[in-house]
């Protein structure tokens, strides 16, 4: 599963470095990530932009379904959508 973390108090600071990330990996991006509900719309302003502009046009709230990126209550939503989903345990690696 793609999953990343990048929480501080600046959620915007945050998502604009994981976009960097994630426009490095998008165009070979694994299932996990190409099945976001999302991925769809990204994956045609990406075609008409490029990765990188499309990456950080998108809603804040897209990163939700990444992972725990952006405020620290951003990761705490995060972790609770995985719970949500049936995860028993959770390992966030520094």
């Amino acid at each position: 599963m793609f999953s990343s973390a990048a929480v501080d108090g600046d959620g915007a600071a945050k998502r604009a470095i994981m976009g960097q990330q994630l426009a490095e990996v998008a165009e070979s991006a694994p299932p996990s990530l190409r099945a976001a509900d999302f991925w769809p719309e990204l994956e045609t302003a990406a075609q008409a932009d490029g990765w990188l502009p499309a990456i950080q046009a998108m809603p804040a709230d897209w990163w939700g379904e990444i992972g725990a990126v952006g405020t620290p209550d951003d990761a705490l939503e995060y972790l609770a959508r995985l719970e949500e989903a049936g995860a028993h345990a959770v390992a966030l690696f520094p």
